[in-house]
């Protein structure tokens, strides 16, 4: 038996290796992930065009952001709070920049 008892903490010890190195490169979509959204918000604040920009889509991907926030609130997921509060900080941006600019 000592040798399943080892083979499980060898697989073990191999599978948090992989959580480990997963968790340090989830943080890093956490940040590029929203950053993507930078060409839409130059876009719009710099070169005043909101030409073919949705304010329903973006108005959409605010309130995405403020679900996904709360399940990774709930669940306690720093990479997806981080995620979310940056994404969600852009997007709100980018609908104030819609409606300042497309005003109704």
């Amino acid at each position: 038996m000592p040798s399943l008892a080892l083979r499980h903490h060898a697989r073990h010890k191999k599978n948090h290796k992989k959580a480990f190195s997963m968790d340090y490169l989830i943080y890093g979509v956490a940040f590029l992930s929203p950053i993507m959204t930078m060409p839409q918000l130059l876009q719009i604040w710099v070169d005043k065009n909101v030409q073919g920009v949705s304010l329903l889509t973006w108005s959409s991907y605010v309130v995405f952001a403020v679900f996904w926030l709360i399940y990774g609130l709930v669940h306690k997921e720093k990479p997806i709070i981080v995620s979310n509060i940056f994404s969600g900080t852009l997007n709100i941006i980018i609908v104030i920049g819609i409606l300042i600019a497309n005003p109704r």
